[in-house]
């Protein structure tokens, strides 16, 4: 566990790399143990620490080294230079590893950083953990649409007995803190990056475009020009945009496009091929990917004002340390108050934080001192009891001074806020000179919205041609899975076929390459491969599936789920009583074959049979439907939900603790109506008793004509929508509103064939009858 306070800082110079100072280095890391090595991007620390591996062999020194890395493709680029040295790697731990603990003879060892707490307990004095891009333990990532941190690494950072040394040209002096660190600080003379800072409103795909232009004008196609956007479709759209103007190759190049021979050549090499002219990239490369191209052009930044992101971008291309940059950030906000001002305010509070989690640790190291043991626990098999433990105590403590910690890290960046802020800092680094530029004019000659269409039209042909080569999608799916060892991944795509489609059929299937690169580079699972998981739960039948990811947008795809949802519903559990029928619509009941035990276990269920009853009785009373009137008369009803997560219960809104219903969505409405009867999608506007206008929808009063059907199996298909049909034609008064209908309308109970159609035209039948013939 690190010492109370025992922290040394020491200034070495250097004229350009680290290893001129070895004897000095390692003297200090063994004196320390827990080092901070703060030297910038480019001075040798990956050679230093490889030649370190081989003395490590040679001098056949107990212990291990250990090389931690925040992401696979600088773990990638950190064996390749072993291998150059003749040095293997005993283990390389990450999700896909197959062998994850340690062996008696393993010496040389790489890891993530997430993968760092599964040898947590087979650490020990004499080993040395190597953190590059230590900058990094702060950074915040997405997992299960949910924010997360590295919170477990620097929690093994803080418990071990091992040596460290964490690598970084951009420290957070609260990781330093924490750690106990003792700060090494190489200097020397640096070549320093061009940073020009702009500001404008110009949309982003104007700015990228217009900097193309330029870059092909200044060096025509000889040059790998980069352009930087965190967002990942935007990287995507920037691509198409350059690639449809100006008939050059450009590369995406993100954490998701592991598996094309851009990034697979990055990591081996750190090279990227010379017939692109641009590489539209996230902050993967500035979290430590190193690109050793020497025909870089130069780069541009679009909506980033961190000075830490934006020096460590600028040192990734080693072959051009005085690389030109341009950031174009919008237009920034005025600030009610001074930046300075804020920005103090922050750190002061950040420093009051850190003084009080700072005190709890020592105050909790101090008490147990002596009974280390009390922190070695096995969650394993003891689960239950960690919680109240003292290691629990110790890690919820890291965890929320670290969560702190970026938090105050994210707030004061957001400080810089403006150009002459944002010059300012950089300017305090070393290696960068930054200059304030003339705003930007805005280009209304090119408009976002055309390369959007130019996306969705992209997005459109893929899942054509996925509903016309299934099998091939499918067996490239099972290959890409493979190939990148995620096993998880994999079963998941195999469990949803084994219901569906013959895997052994899929298997024999060749793989095709084009479908390959589409997969890597057009965030095809995110996009088409999750949603068809859940979408075909609904519909089953995976052509259908796909032409409703196509053709609906995501926002309105909920609402038909629930609509088909409710339908089943309604035809497992329920029935229509026809006692009191033509004059009384029939009455909806559940069905007497049904176990009203079970039912009543399944709460979920039965209020959700209770809600769909009271709607039928709402379209049964009306002659056409207003979603405003519709929620109110639920409300009035009270019912009762019980307090779970469901795919119906999450469109509820239920205040606590009375759990009472304050509001039925809008999703959850529309699929009610239309799983329950044929609606006509086109609103129209109707008057209440107030002579307001109202949107209103109307009963579907006939069903689709037979003989107007375009293919063999839509005529199949709407003759037994019309063998099933059900039409309710009774003579009691239904209301518009507050005023009487005596003759109400007609209407046709739903059924899923006929949801289904509904979202099917006349280009899906072609499209299938296709590929029949």
């Amino acid at each position: 566990m690190s010492p109370l306070y025992n922290n040394q800082s020491k200034e070495i110079q250097i004229n350009k790399y680290i290893s001129e100072k070895s004897d000095e280095i390692i003297a200090f890391i063994n004196e320390n143990k827990k080092v901070l090595l703060n030297a910038s991007p480019g001075s040798g620390k990956t050679t230093f620490f490889a030649n370190l591996c081989i003395t490590h062999l040679q001098n056949k020194k107990e212990g291990r080294i250990i090389f931690c890395s925040p992401y696979l493709i600088i773990q990638g680029q950190f064996k390749r230079a072993l291998e150059k040295k003749n040095v293997n790697v005993d283990l390389e731990l990450n999700a896909a590893s197959n062998r994850k603990q340690l062996l008696p003879q393993d010496k040389i060892i790489t890891t993530t950083y997430k993968s760092l707490r599964l040898i947590e307990e087979d650490l020990h004095s004499n080993d040395l953990l190597i953190i590059d891009e230590a900058h990094s333990l702060l950074y915040s990532y997405k997992k299960e649409g949910k924010r997360d941190f590295f919170v477990k690494a620097i929690q093994v950072l803080y418990k071990t007995s091992a040596k460290m040394v964490l690598m970084t040209g951009t420290p957070y002096h609260g990781i330093s803190k924490l750690l106990s660190l003792s700060e090494l600080r190489v200097v020397r003379e640096e070549i320093k990056a061009r940073v020009k800072v702009d500001y404008s409103n110009t949309k982003y795909l104007a700015v990228a475009l217009s900097f193309a232009e330029n870059c092909l004008m200044q060096y025509g196609k000889e040059k790998l020009n980069v352009i930087y956007i965190r967002n990942t479709k935007k990287c995507d759209s920037i691509k198409s945009a350059i690639e449809d103007n100006f008939k050059c190759k450009a590369f995406v190049l993100t954490s998701k496009r592991k598996q094309t021979a851009v990034y697979k050549t990055l990591e081996k090499e750190s090279f990227i091929q010379k017939d692109y002219q641009f590489l539209i990239t996230t902050n993967v490369i500035s979290t430590g990917a190193n690109i050793l191209n020497n025909n870089i052009g130069k780069a541009l930044m679009i909506d980033e004002f961190n000075p830490t992101e934006i020096k460590q971008f600028s040192k990734r291309f080693r072959k051009k340390p005085d690389i030109e940059i341009e950031i174009v950030n919008k237009n920034y906000l005025k600030n009610e108050r001074p930046v300075e001002e804020v920005r103090q305010e922050l750190i002061e509070e950040r420093n009051h934080q850190r003084f009080f989690y700072q005190r709890l640790l020592d105050a909790i190291k101090v008490f147990y001192t002596g009974e280390e043991n009390l922190f070695k626990f096995d969650r394993n098999f003891h689960n239950e009891t960690f919680i109240g433990s003292p290691v629990q105590l110790l890690e919820n403590t890291i965890e929320r001074l670290v969560i702190q910690e970026a938090y105050f890290v994210e707030q004061i960046s957001y400080t810089f806020n403006t150009p002459k802020e944002l010059v300012k800092a950089l300017n305090k680094h070393d290696d960068v000179t930054s200059v304030l530029t003339e705003s930007i004019d805005d280009n209304p000659q090119i408009d976002d919205g055309i390369y959007k269409q130019l996306d969705d039209l992209k997005f459109q042909s893929i899942i054509s041609d996925f509903i016309v080569r299934q099998d091939i999608y499918f067996q490239t799916l099972l290959h890409y899975f493979t190939s990148i060892k995620d096993a998880y991944e994999k079963w998941k795509l195999e469990d949803f076929l084994k219901a569906r489609r013959n895997i052994q059929n899929i298997r024999k299937k060749d793989l095709d390459k084009d479908i390959l690169e589409i997969i890597t580079q057009f965030d095809f699972i995110s996009r088409i491969l999750y949603p068809l998981y859940t979408v075909d739960e609904f519909i089953q039948d995976i052509p259908k599936s796909l032409y409703f990811i196509k053709t609906t947008p995501t926002n309105k795809r909920k609402s038909t789920l629930i609509s088909l949802h409710i339908n089943d519903l309604f035809r497992r559990y329920l029935n229509l009583d026809y006692q009191q029928y033509p004059l009384h619509p029939p009455s909806l009941k559940r069905k007497k074959n049904i176990n009203s035990l079970t039912l009543r276990e399944d709460a979920v269920t039965s209020s959700t049979l209770n809600l769909l009853i009271k709607t039928y009785s709402y379209l049964t009373s009306y002659d056409y439907i207003n979603y405003e009137v519709l929620n109110k008369y639920l409300l009035d009803a009270e019912l009762k939900f019980p307090l779970k997560s469901s795919f119906i219960l999450d469109e509820i809104e239920i205040e606590l603790p009375s759990k009472e219903v304050i509001n039925y969505k809008k999703n959850l409405l529309i699929g009610l109506v239309n799983g329950l009867f044929y609606i006509n999608p086109n609103q129209k506007y109707r008057k209440d008793p107030k002579g307001n206008r109202k949107a209103t929808y109307m009963f579907e009063l006939n069903l689709p004509n037979i003989n107007e059907a375009k293919t063999t199996l839509q005529k199949k298909e709407r003759k037994v929508i019309h063998d099933q049909q059900e039409k309710l034609d009774f003579q009691l008064a239904t209301r518009r509103f507050s005023y009487p209908k005596l003759n109400p309308s007609p209407r046709f109970i739903t059924s899923k064939n006929l949801i289904l159609h509904k979202l099917l035209d006349d280009e899906y039948y072609y499209l299938i009858e296709d590929i029949e013939n």
